[in-house]
């Protein structure tokens, strides 16, 4: 029941969380399934989405009813309890996901896909950043990173958490972003071993986010985070400018950028720009998740050849599985899913 609850706090794939119930179909399971689950003080105090809960309970229900045993009522009334409302602001309000961390401790996010389906949702690349990052934390240890793009907050306030950065400054634009990712940080600062902050920035004007970088930064260097931010070739050219800004102010910067392989133009306008701006790819990595053909990931390093500086790295596709440790992000049956990750600097 462990790794269901995990999932279900999560909002993870309903497919597994069913699938896992259905072995799971006796009086005693069910109450175990009540009491652990449905109980549970983190779901209740941070509930997964209407949607995501009726999907879970209708599933286990339907199996429950094919084996003719008795329902648990807490179930069924937790069921009927989640059936469609009139009330536009019940059924689509804002719900969260809630991840266990390496140490137990429990991390907490508020998204609402409804409202905003870009900026107060977690994306995969989002996951993976994270991932990547806990997997070496030297790369933050002790310094200042910015996050572009930070949406729901999900991989900054991780890093927050796991890595021990100087401190960390989220950064997105709308105002309703914003205020979610400020309700992020306070609901995890418990948590948090480092200072993190919400800053407005426009990419079309990006100066703002240099008042944030401090002398001591502009010794060690700053850390600038980007995940699931390229996506649409004109915003692709505004991130790379950005970019660009904040490593050429501080050369001793080092950027990673996480991009989900949608359309492969977008990407290649993406490194493009980065060309034009002299900010180029010191290292490549393409990691599949889910059946991923590996000639899809040999094609997402073909993308962003014209920002990758030749003699500096080695854009070999490694695999997911073995390079990492997944904490987060799980496909679904059948899921393929290729990201590549960009370890950026500032040429003159």
């Amino acid at each position: 029941m462990e790794g269901v609850l995990r999932d279900v706090r999560r909002m993870g794939n309903v497919q597994k969380v069913s699938e896992a119930l259905a072995n799971m179909t006796s009086l005693g399971n069910q109450d175990q399934f009540y009491n652990e689950v449905l109980c549970d003080r983190v779901i209740c105090d941070y509930p997964p989405s209407r949607v995501y809960m009726r999907s879970v309970l209708k599933s286990y229900i339907t199996c429950l009813e094919a084996t003719g045993n008795e329902i648990n009522e807490g179930i069924l009334d937790r069921f009927f309890s989640l059936m469609g409302s009139d009330d536009p602001g019940v059924e689509n309000g804002p719900c969260y996901r809630s991840y266990t961390l390496g140490d137990g401790k429990i991390f907490t996010i508020r998204s609402n896909q409804h409202f905003n389906p870009v900026g107060l949702l977690p994306w995969p690349a989002g996951y993976h950043l994270a991932e990547h990052i806990m997997n070496h934390p030297g790369i933050v240890q002790g310094k200042t990173v910015i996050e572009l793009g930070a949406g729901v907050g999900f991989t900054g306030l991780v890093i927050a958490s796991t890595c021990q950065p100087k401190r960390v400054i989220l950064t997105d634009y709308l105002s309703s972003v914003l205020v979610n990712l400020q309700h992020n940080i306070d609901l995890n600062k418990p948590l948090c071993t480092s200072p993190v902050t919400a800053v407005e920035c426009d990419w079309d004007t990006p100066e703002t986010i240099q008042s944030c970088i401090e002398t001591e930064d502009r010794e060690t260097g700053v850390v600038v985070l980007a995940a699931d931010c390229v996506y649409d070739p004109d915003l692709a050219c505004s991130l790379a400018r950005t970019l660009s800004l904040l490593l050429h102010t501080v050369p001793a910067s080092t950027a990673l950028v996480s991009c989900t392989l949608r359309e492969p133009s977008t990407l290649t306008t993406f490194a493009t720009s980065l060309s034009s701006h002299k900010v180029f790819a010191t290292h490549v990595h393409a990691v599949g998740y889910g059946t991923v053909n590996p000639a899809l990931l040999h094609q997402a390093t073909r993308c962003v050849v014209p920002a990758v500086k030749a003699e500096c790295t080695d854009p070999t596709p490694c695999d997911c599985e073995t390079a990492l440790k997944r904490v987060f992000y799980e496909p679904s049956k059948g899921e393929s899913l290729c990201l590549l990750t960009l370890t950026l600097k500032a040429f003159n």
